[in-house]
């Protein structure tokens, strides 16, 4: 268990990222503890064969100077504007797409109140401006149901000036 503080430490004391009290306790730990040294040479090899192989291939003084040609022509001048007409164009597009949205909706609602008008008006101008006639509640509740696919309460209209004189079914839409 005491061993598994010093293996999360062993590649930072490879590369000598320890403080000096850390590098001096896991020194004196490492001839104790077989299993950490042996992680520790792991990782020593490891970083001495990657640095062998890194020094196998030296680039050549053409490509150098290829690689310098390039870097030099990436460093004139970049068109810094270069991005305000993309986003005008699409501030421009989404306040287009909005106010379409917008005259499609009110266009639509205007539409509903249109016809809903109508039917109040075609239901004033027949000859039978209710389907059931009947002042009684319990009457024209059930005469509903089946017709629509809810219920609903008729309001008590005992005590105002208002009368029921039946009840209609329309459709709007």
């Amino acid at each position: 268990m005491a061993c598994d503080s010093w293996r999360t430490k062993i590649e930072a004391y490879a590369d000598a990222e320890l403080s000096a009290a850390e590098m001096r306790a896991l020194d004196a730990h490492l001839p104790a503890c077989p299993s950490c040294t042996s992680d520790l040479l792991s990782r020593v090899q490891m970083k001495r064969t990657v640095r062998t192989a890194g020094m196998r291939f030296s680039p050549s003084l053409a490509l150098r100077q290829r690689i310098e040609k390039g870097r030099l022509e990436k460093n004139q001048p970049v068109q810094v504007w270069g991005w305000i007409p993309k986003l005008a164009a699409a501030a421009a597009l989404v306040v287009i797409v909005v106010l379409l949205l917008r005259g499609w909706s009110s266009y639509r609602q205007q539409q509903a109140f249109a016809e809903l008008a109508d039917l109040h008006v075609a239901t004033l101008a027949s000859s039978t401006p209710v389907d059931v006639v009947s002042t009684d509640r319990h009457t024209v509740k059930p005469w509903f149901a089946g017709k629509i696919p809810f219920t609903f309460n008729l309001p008590e209209l005992g005590g105002t000036p208002f009368t029921l004189e039946g009840g209609r079914l329309s459709y709007l839409g």
